[in-house]
């Protein structure tokens, strides 16, 4: 599995979570080999709403809403490409940057 730094990655892990995250991997420690950081993971929720269905973001951990997730290589089910707009939608949500 290829992870480039900094760049925002979409994965389906094996309990079911589909999660949202900037990669920031620090180290390329043995030890941490089988591990992929994370930073400001949110969770994808699917929501019923008055025009159909929408999607959501929500923290993925509210007790460590922005901090770093470290989440074991074995249990990425799938590794997906976001779409621009969910990662428009992440940034603005998780960034003091604006997107035009």
């Amino acid at each position: 599995m290829i992870f480039k730094n900094g760049e925002v990655h979409c994965v389906r892990l094996t309990c079911g979570d589909e999660i949202l995250g900037q990669v920031n991997q620090r180290s390329n420690d043995t030890d941490e080999e089988q591990l992929v950081t994370f930073s400001k993971v949110r969770h994808i929720l699917v929501q019923q709403t008055s025009d159909g269905i929408g999607i959501s973001l929500m923290p993925w951990s509210f007790c460590n809403v922005d901090g770093d997730v470290m989440v074991n290589k074995d249990h990425i089910m799938a590794i997906l490409s976001p779409d621009p707009e969910m990662v428009a939608s992440y940034l603005k949500q998780t960034s003091k940057i604006q997107l035009l």
